[in-house]
């Protein structure tokens, strides 16, 4: 018998048998060959994981036994000068007899095989002589486990490769995924489907169709927008895109009874009763961003109160505005040519800013039409009397001004939306005239 010491490994030369055993503790090794699994003249086919040539027939043994996945191996035997041909196995004969076949010259040797009965389970690869049982599993991937029983729950763990807008769905030994909703591809990179460009969408004709990350959003911002694909658009409200959410407010898209405003698609933005004090021109609700009774803004030319986000949210070129005497039938009109990001920018800091409407143009909003002194004719936004340290001069978020002197200085007169102070401080809406004149209206502010 020899013995000799290799690369950490013992190697024991008998002649019964041969027996290899690592001192590593990292390998933790035991191979032996035995005679009663030595076979002359047989070679195992189809389990061929190397082929290498060796000078001595002994050391093929010890090549399989620093091959991990060896098992087995053939020895394909040359002259006494010549080297020899060593093919390592990752099986024995043990369950692969017609692989083991005749073959002139060849000695085959199998070591103990406990993985003969697939103790990892198809779930990983045997390797023999490894621990106390003679072998050791090395799971495949998506496994674990001494005896590889154990599946991985890649999605669980973060271990998985799917897409942000995927969903991971765990399988035994791997996982699966697939795209979300509004997302298409092989689940590990999807993509964004347009809908509004495949025309998959639900949006009605009323309303744009806006693409977003894994779905769509129907959505108008103005009356005019909707007026625009559809010119056929009734008068009555449509959901707006008015700040973060949606809303139903009311759309004139028909000419009939709006005067010089005509149609096209005007968005409401406030009604105010002249008789109330919602809309004084002292109130807070023209200084800040607060929706008073939106239900009201689902309705057109009645008189019901509102005052809309799209009073600060919706920009515009024009604004039509009407005045509804009490007891009659028609509303009265003029177009404003104003060009802003909103209305409340040009009213909540309470600076003036000019228009060129025109006296006559303010009367003809108040039937008989309307009267005002002949001289100041001050219009505009945020418009008052030049008495500016009395806490009753006549004043107007939007309106008109009139003075019987040649100033603005005692005005006395006035038309106008969200007005207040000389001569009569209840008129909210509607035109004051002196102390003989006093129509108090409904009244209405569209922007287009």
């Amino acid at each position: 018998m020899a013995v000799a010491f290799v690369r950490g490994v013992w190697f024991v030369f008998a002649i019964s048998s041969i027996h290899y055993a690592s001192s590593s503790q990292e390998q933790c090794r035991a191979m032996e060959f035995t005679p009663v699994r030595t076979f002359d003249g047989k070679r195992l086919m189809n389990h061929l994981i190397l082929a290498t040539e060796v000078t001595d027939r002994e050391f093929c043994g010890a090549r399989c036994f620093l091959e991990e996945n060896c098992a087995s191996y053939n020895l394909m035997t040359g002259s006494e000068a010549e080297n020899h041909i060593c093919e390592l196995n990752n099986a024995t004969h043990e369950g692969h007899e017609s692989d083991l076949v005749n073959y002139s010259g060849s000695i085959y040797r199998a070591a103990q095989d406990a993985c003969a009965n697939d103790p990892c389970n198809r779930r990983g690869t045997c390797q023999v002589g490894f621990t106390q049982k003679d072998y050791r599993c090395v799971c495949s991937l998506g496994f674990t486990g001494q005896d590889c029983l154990s599946d991985i729950d890649e999605c669980s763990e973060g271990t998985h490769s799917c897409d942000i807008n995927a969903d991971c769905s765990n399988t035994d030994g791997s996982y699966e995924c697939i795209c979300n909703p509004g997302f298409h591809g092989d689940g590990r990179n999807c993509e964004d489907i347009d809908e509004c460009a495949t025309n998959t969408h639900s949006c009605s004709a009323d309303h744009l169709c806006n693409n977003t990350d894994g779905s769509f959003s129907c959505t108008s911002f103005t009356c005019k927008e909707i007026y625009d694909r559809n010119p056929q658009s009734e008068n009555k409200a449509y959901d707006l895109v008015a700040g973060p959410e949606k809303i139903p407010i009311y759309c004139i898209m028909r000419a009939t009874g709006m005067g010089p405003c005509g149609g096209g698609g005007w968005t409401l933005v406030m009604k105010m009763n002249g008789t109330e004090q919602t809309f004084h021109y002292d109130a807070s609700i023209w200084t800040n961003k607060v929706a008073f009774n939106l239900e009201g803004g689902e309705t057109g030319l009645d008189g019901q109160e509102t005052k809309l986000p799209t009073y600060w949210n919706t920009s515009f070129s024009k604004i039509c505005v009407g005045m509804k005497v009490p007891g009659e039938v028609d509303t009265r009109f003029i177009v404003i040519l104003q060009t802003a990001e909103s209305l409340y920018s040009l009213i909540a800091d309470g600076q003036y800013r000019p228009t060129t409407s025109g006296k006559d143009a303010w009367k003809s909003l108040v039937s008989p039409p309307g009267r005002l002194q002949a001289n100041c004719n001050k219009e505009g936004f945020n418009t008052s009397g030049d008495n500016t340290g009395s806490a009753g001069r006549a004043r107007a978020r939007l309106g008109i001004l009139g003075n019987g002197e040649d100033d603005c200085y005692t005005c006395d007169s006035r038309i106008g939306f969200g007005t207040g102070g000389a001569l009569d401080d209840s008129i909210t809406c509607g035109n004051a005239h002196g102390y003989n004149l006093k129509v108090k209206t409904m009244g209405y502010i569209f922007v287009q």
